[in-house]
Order: C-alpha cells, then structure tokens, then sequence
C-alpha cells in the first residue's frame, strides 16, 4: 500500500499524468427518456494507470474499446455509468481519454447519467469537480438526483462519503428516503432502480461490503414497495444477488482491471455462476408490460463478439 501511494505521488509529477484542460465534450442528460430504446448500464471504464501496469494489474484497452462499441450498437435511449468513468478524476489528460473510448456509445444521443466513483474524485476533490462539472453540468448542484426512463424512476447516488463530507453525506441520505417514498406514490412511477458507485454486497477478494452503503441507502430502498434494484460497481466484476425480495447487482466489468479470485468465504449467494475474472459487460434494460427483462451482454478477454451472460427479469411492485 505505501509502495503504491509513493507511486502515485510520483506519477502526479509526470508528463501524462495531468494536463492542461481540453475542450470538453458535454453529455446529455435529459429529465425524462421514453423507453422506445434499452436503457444500458456500465460501470468502471477507467483506464489501467501506469503505476498499475507496474504492478502488474490486467489493463483491457481492447476489450474496452469492443464492450463500448457492443454498448453503441443497442442504441440506448440512455445510459448510467455507475462511477469510476476515469482513473484520475483530477486529470485533463483523463477526461480527454475517457471522451476518446466513451465517443462509441453516445453516437445516437442517448441520455448519459451518472453516480460518481471514488477514482471520479481522485486528486484533488476541486479540480475533479471542474472536471465533472464541464461535462455533466446538473452535477454542479448535486450529485444525487432522480431521472425517468419511461415508467422507470433512476434514483442517482453518491456513495463517496468522505468527499461530501458529514452533512451533505446525512443530506443524501435524508434526500433518499423521502424521494423513495415520493416515487412509491407516484402513480406513473412502475418501479424504482438505484445506483451507487459503492456496492452494499460482494464477495470480491479486493474490496468488500460497503457499511456506509448499508447504513445510509438500504433501509428505504428495502421498505420501499416500487424498489427494484440496487446498481452499483467498484468491485471490477460481474455478481448478481437477491435478499428479502429485493435484487442487487455489480457490474464492475467495463475494462477496469478485473477482480481476479474471490472471497473464499463466499459470504452472499450469487446468483451467477463462472469462474472469475468474470467477463466485460454491460447491463440492458428493457421495459415490458409488467416487468422489466434484463440481459448481461460480456465477453472475455480473447473474444471476437459480446453476447449474453446472464439474463433474469424483475415484475413491477407497488
């Protein structure tokens, strides 16, 4: 560990590293998408950084570059990155990377929202936010928000306590619980989806359950009767579990260097099946008369297509 902040420190020095500001691209985000097209979840695109190829972690820019292209050919009508869009959320260089791979899927003009990852804020909190900020202008207010894919209710977090500090972090959660409750009533609300950088279950070996995530997020999206899914990443996997009738789902596979064993406790029952790493992919979502289906789309690493990898559907409560 401090061999790896030494090296960081050290890679802040040099050329690549940071940069000067580029022209930034602003992505869409719009209130309400019809859901005449998929919504598709991903999470973790951040590059592998120098420091980790050092240390020999996996770095993917071609498979990356194919599970972005897999992402434009569905045609979402939007798309939730569930943090971690950069390794260094205060580095030009970075965000001008991340608009390079990134260009793939939003040829179409999808909707583009985002729950912001702890790598997002990487750096210095301030100059992350510029960052951010000059590409996703709504997240200059707030980073937690609700957007409507048709009758779906996206419920945006951020799970980055320390960053937000005590009273914005308890502002959230208060924010959550009524907005949870508000969209159970609402009757052209069919079900609620929330996302988070920071996963409340996992059995990866790298990181582990997030308490704060429990704490602050779970109790109203558990109560709530539209709730349907808990969306999360930074475990650079692929793990999919159910509990208490509620369904949570990691997809950290968007070419991040992957998990590459487990918990040999195993602590939560997956649902999927396979050995680890588990391949790169992404989520699709598509709204039915009375549920919504969805299908994992991955590949591994050597592969020439994506295809499915699992696929499940949730039925609309409340």
């Amino acid at each position: 560990m401090i061999r790896f902040a030494v090296l960081i420190g050290l890679c802040a020095t040099l050329p690549g590293c940071r940069g000067p500001l580029a022209p930034p691209v602003v992505y869409r985000t719009a209130d309400t998408d019809p859901a005449d097209g998929p919504l598709v979840i991903v999470g973790d695109i951040q590059r592998t950084s120098i420091v980790e190829r050092a240390l020999g972690r996996e770095s993917n820019p071609d498979a990356r570059r194919r599970l972005v292209a897999a992402i434009g050919e569905t045609r979402p009508a939007a798309i939730v990155i569930v943090g971690d869009l950069v390794f260094d959320g205060a580095s030009a260089v970075d965000w001008t990377w991340f608009e390079r791979v990134f260009a793939g899927a939003v040829h179409g003009g999808p909707s583009v929202h985002v729950a912001l990852g702890n790598h997002d804020y990487w750096g210095s909190d301030a100059a992350a936010r510029f960052y951010i900020g000059h590409r996703f202008p709504a997240l200059r207010e707030t980073t937690h928000y609700v957007r409507r894919h048709g009758p779906l209710a996206l419920v945006m977090l951020d799970s980055n306590e320390a960053s937000l500090g005590p009273d914005a972090w308890a502002a959230q959660s208060a924010w959550l619980h009524r907005t949870i409750y508000a969209l159970d009533a609402d009757p052209d609300v069919r079900g609620t989806l929330v996302f988070a950088h920071h996963p409340p279950f996992t059995n990866s070996d790298v990181t582990g359950d997030e308490e704060h995530v429990q704490r602050a997020f779970l109790p109203g999206f558990v109560r709530a009767s539209k709730t349907l899914a808990f969306f999360s990443g930074h475990a650079h996997t692929y793990e999919r579990y159910e509990k208490r009738g509620k369904h949570y789902v990691v997809t950290g596979g968007g070419g991040g260097p992957r998990v590459m064993g487990r918990d040999v406790s195993s602590k939560h029952a997956d649902r999927v099946t396979g050995p680890y790493p588990r391949p790169f992919h992404f989520v699709r979502v598509d709204v039915e008369a009375s549920r919504v289906a969805l299908t994992v789309i991955g590949f591994d690493r050597d592969a020439e297509t994506a295809q499915p990898i699992d696929a499940f559907s949730i039925p609309f409560g409340g």
